[in-house]
Order: structure tokens, then sequence, then C-alpha cells
């Protein structure tokens, strides 16, 4: 989680704006006090908002007001977030999995890497380029209305 907030910093300091970080977490990790420690410590504290045990409606509020939903390091174990996020017109970054690749087509931002240096060049590139960013978008649009029947109910 540290690396994210990391990365975090790192397009925050590139972008300049008051983009915010959401972070949904397992109470555990999100009540210890290393995390705690680390959080209050953290430049962007004020910016970042930790989600635990969030029910259906308040998650798929927080994946559809979201710039990007970000799934590191959950690979297909993250796919019912990823295809909740294309049903809700948004962007998936995650690392493409054969999975992934024939569930989403096209839908997903490949994230090549999960250390803080990808990570931040990932999201600067989203940003970047909303032509890139609304091809995604499009392409998860797309494989939500032909899948419609495969993907969580809202």
């Amino acid at each position: 989680v540290i690396e994210y907030m990391k990365a975090f910093s790192h397009f925050k300091k590139w972008q300049r704006s008051s983009m915010r970080l959401g972070l949904l977490l397992g109470e555990v990790l999100a009540g210890s006090t290393d995390f705690q420690q680390k959080l209050d410590a953290y430049y962007y504290k004020k910016d970042v908002h930790i989600l635990t045990g969030p029910d259906k409606p308040a998650l798929y509020g927080w994946l559809k007001s979201a710039y990007a939903v970000i799934t590191p390091d959950l690979k297909d174990a993250g796919l019912d977030l990823q295809l909740a996020t294309a049903a809700l017109g948004n962007l998936v970054v995650a690392p493409v999995t054969p999975t992934t690749a024939s569930l989403l087509p096209g839908a997903v931002f490949d994230l090549p890497g999960v250390d803080k240096e990808s990570l931040g060049q990932v999201l600067i590139s989203c940003y970047k380029s909303e032509v890139l960013r609304a091809r995604h978008i499009r392409a998860a649009l797309e494989v939500s209305e032909n899948r419609q029947q495969e993907l969580p109910a809202f």
C-alpha cells in the first residue's frame, strides 16, 4: 500500500491538482498502528480516502466516481472489481492476464509493474492521453454491453 501512496505522490508532483487517492483496504490493515503512522506522516494524507468493508452501493459509487480503478496486485482475483468498473464506464488499470484479455479485450490499461515508478508513469500516461483513456473505456463499455449477463448485479 505504501508503494501505491509513493506512486500517487509521483503523479501528484507531476499533475499538481486536487485529484485524490481512494484505497480499498481490509479492516486489519487499515486499522493497524503501522499503517496509521505512515498515513499520518504522508504529505498528501488529506487527499487519501480509505474505504473498508463497503456495501455494494458505496463500492459502486466509488468505482463510478474514480478517474481510474487500479487493481495492481489482485490480477485475476480482482476480476469482479474490473468487470464492475468496466460496466460503470470507468478506466481499469491492471496487469493484463490471459483471463482479463479474454473477458475485457482492449479495456484494461496494462500495468507492467507495481513499483512506484511504473504505477506513477501509468497514471501520468492515462492523464496525459484522454484519447487513450477514452479508447479503453469505450472497449470496456462494449464488453459490458455484450456480456451483460456475466457482470455483477448492481
